[in-house]
């Protein structure tokens, strides 16, 4: 997708300010779009972060995607922040009730990440789409005027002129001239496209 902006290298590490700016953005949660905003505006003009460049499955993706899964984790509260860490010795110390709550609260922890990385990825796509080069008026003008009842009437009638004149011959009772002449005064009679 072709950009009107200069578009900055891709960068595989985020920076200072890319970790600050998405670290707030889960920090807090869903209370500030402008936290939002702030990270996806640096990660696409800044980074040159792309659709392309985080989307997931991609091989040459992956760091950049667990980079920012880190820092969005790092962003969360040090209690949610414990849930997310491996299960060690004081884990096993809990009695089965206790474990159960745990892995439900850590169940819950890790799949508040993703709605994060969705929303950088939706507005790095809507920068994409604000950025995209528009089409210029004379060109929407022209693919509006193609697509009217009356310019498909036209190509239609002139489908059926060129085969009719590339015709060698007809069914018996077929007036070949006859016709081309009725469908040129049709054609004539419909305004130019």
């Amino acid at each position: 997708m072709s950009t009107t902006n200069k578009i900055a290298p891709i960068a595989l590490d985020v920076d200072a300010t890319g970790e600050k700016l998405i670290k707030a953005l889960s920090a807090d949660g869903e209370k500030s779009k402008g936290a939002t905003q702030k990270a996806v505006d640096y990660l696409f003009s800044a980074m040159g972060w792309r659709t392309e460049t985080i989307k997931t499955g991609v091989e040459a993706n992956k760091g950049r995607r667990e980079q920012m899964q880190k820092l969005i984790v790092a962003g969360f509260s040090k209690e949610k922040q414990k849930l997310l860490e491996p299960l060690g010795e004081a884990f096993k110390g809990l009695d089965e009730t206790r474990q159960k709550n745990w892995m439900r609260g850590r169940k819950a922890a890790q799949q508040s990440i993703g709605p994060y990385i969705r929303l950088i990825e939706k507005g790095i796509a809507k920068n994409e789409d604000l950025n995209a080069s528009p089409k210029d008026a004379a060109q929407e003008t022209e693919e509006k005027a193609k697509n009217t009842p009356l310019a498909k009437a036209q190509k239609a009638l002139q489908t059926a002129l060129d085969i009719l004149q590339k015709m060698e011959s007809a069914p018996e009772g077929v007036n070949i001239m006859k016709a081309i002449e009725r469908i040129k005064a049709t054609k004539g009679g419909l305004p130019a496209v």
